[in-house]
């Protein structure tokens, strides 16, 4: 429960860059270890816009190697926590509102890794 408050509590110095503009933006997250990347997951934020989006993998038969079929996404940001092992940020994030999902990524290590405009 600390540990809650201190995730509700938390600001980062990043939440106060020029995230909101009028352009067309793209920001990509990971963590400094490339999780995400190397799973073929990818987070992304677009305009202010969140998107997971998860590899499916199936086995055309029991025999066979599994193959890409497409991609699950996920748009709600409290979800996209949950998936990615962050449920406790997903419980802050549901307490403190939609517009902490930055300041709680960048809590947890992951921050914006690429950016297009």
């Amino acid at each position: 429960e600390a540990e809650l408050e201190r995730l509700k509590a938390g600001t980062s110095e990043a939440s106060d860059d020029k995230r909101t503009t009028s352009l067309v933006w793209e920001a990509y997250y990971d963590n400094q270890h490339d999780a995400l990347t190397k799973r073929g997951w990818w987070l992304s934020e677009r305009n202010g816009e969140w998107l997971l989006r998860m590899p499916i993998y199936v086995a055309p038969a029991p025999s066979m190697p599994m193959q890409f079929q497409r991609y699950d996404e996920v748009t709600n940001p409290e979800e996209i926590l949950k998936n990615v092992g962050l449920v406790q940020h997903a419980e802050a994030l549901k307490q403190s509102g939609p517009d902490r999902m930055h300041d709680l990524l960048v809590q947890a290590g992951v921050g914006i890794i690429a950016r297009f405009s």
